[in-house]
């Protein structure tokens, strides 16, 4: 992961190395009051740094079946393919921090969400999907998340419960994007199916 200026388009810094990812990143969020940055990779983890100090602070291994808290100097945690194994490990596709700062979520193609509590670094719940989880976001001023996934469903879960609170079974495909107007309590979501649905949630 690299930290730009846009003002002189000069790359700061470069997170990488032991305490960093072992294979691509391909999810990014920043927290929403400290200059902390998070991100999702094929590895199965989640790396959390700190902008301003250009240093790695800890890592979720999302793809733990007991997820746990990785502190730096630790490469344990994926469990990228090897000759000898069968197993390979999930990737983190989309990650999400609540307004409060205190929660996150990360979204894998082991058909799980894991809400973590940031403040005692442990996973609080473990929410499932039938297929990959394309994507989570947290309802902006609440503890409520969206999913969506390959299994053609996007799901509303109360995040301090892990409790589903809705699903919504309109596609025909996996879907592959959502956007969620918190004002008008909108959900568009976008599907392989080839159409766009409106949904009051």
């Amino acid at each position: 992961v690299k930290f730009w200026d846009p003002r002189t388009s000069e790359c700061l810094h470069t997170y990488t190395g032991h305490d960093w990812h072992e294979a691509g990143v391909v999810s990014l969020a920043l927290h929403p009051t400290e200059p902390i940055i998070a991100a999702g990779g094929q590895d199965g983890t989640v790396r959390f740094g700190r902008l301003d100090k250009r240093k790695a602070l800890f890592g979720l291994n999302h793809n733990n079946e007991n997820p746990k808290v990785l502190v730096p100097g630790s490469n344990v945690g994926s469990r990228m393919m090897r000759e000898d194994e069968d197993e390979i490990c999930c990737s983190v596709e989309s990650i999400s921090f609540a307004d409060n700062g205190s929660l996150f979520a990360s979204a894998g193609t082991d058909n799980t969400v894991k809400i973590w509590d940031l403040n005692t670094q442990t996973c609080r719940h473990v929410l499932k999907h039938n297929d990959s989880v394309v994507k989570v976001m947290f309802i902006p001023g609440t503890c409520s998340v969206i999913t969506c996934s390959s299994d053609k469903t996007a799901r509303l879960w109360d995040a301090r419960s892990g409790n589903q609170v809705k699903v919504i079974s309109i596609h025909s495909d996996m879907i592959l994007d959502f956007a969620y107007d918190a004002a008008a309590h909108v959900l568009v979501t976008s599907s392989d199916d080839k159409t766009c649905r409106v949904t009051i949630v």
